[in-house]
């Protein structure tokens, strides 16, 4: 994946994640009490998901064949812990009324985690067709 494909990728992402929010709000009207929590929760998705991608494009010129896997399996685990992080601090801290405030939540980590893995998965098979076109040469 080019970097001006990701930049392209993930401005769709974030639009897609803005419409949703707007879709909601047209359903549930209470939803504009969680503004600040979920343009939060897309900061920090992009912010995650821009780590992953040069995180990722650096551990596939790594040496380490299993340097991505280790790098993707480390993305998961922080990417949780900042999930229960986001939403038990903004518990304490707004203690709000409903706890219908999760499912904009999960929408915008679903489409996030949906492109992350597009992106992942495409580093990782140029990473493949690199290393296929390079032992072709060997032969």
């Amino acid at each position: 994946m080019t970097t001006g494909s990701f930049w392209k990728g993930l401005t769709a992402v974030i639009a897609l994640s803005l419409a949703a929010l707007w879709v909601m709000h047209a359903l549930m009207p209470d939803i504009e009490a969680w503004g600040g929590f979920n343009l939060s929760t897309i900061a920090v998705f992009t912010a995650i998901v821009i780590a992953a991608y040069y995180l990722g494009q650096m551990a596939v010129r790594s040496e380490s064949k299993a340097r991505f896997i280790q790098l993707v399996m480390m993305i998961i685990f922080v990417k949780m812990m900042v999930c229960i992080l986001l939403v038990g601090v903004y518990i304490k801290l707004e203690a709000p009324d409903s706890r219908l405030f999760v499912v904009p939540f999960l929408a915008i980590y679903l489409i996030f985690t949906i492109f992350e893995v597009i992106v992942l998965e495409r580093i990782a098979r140029t990473k493949l067709s690199g290393t296929q076109e390079s032992s072709k040469t060997h032969l």
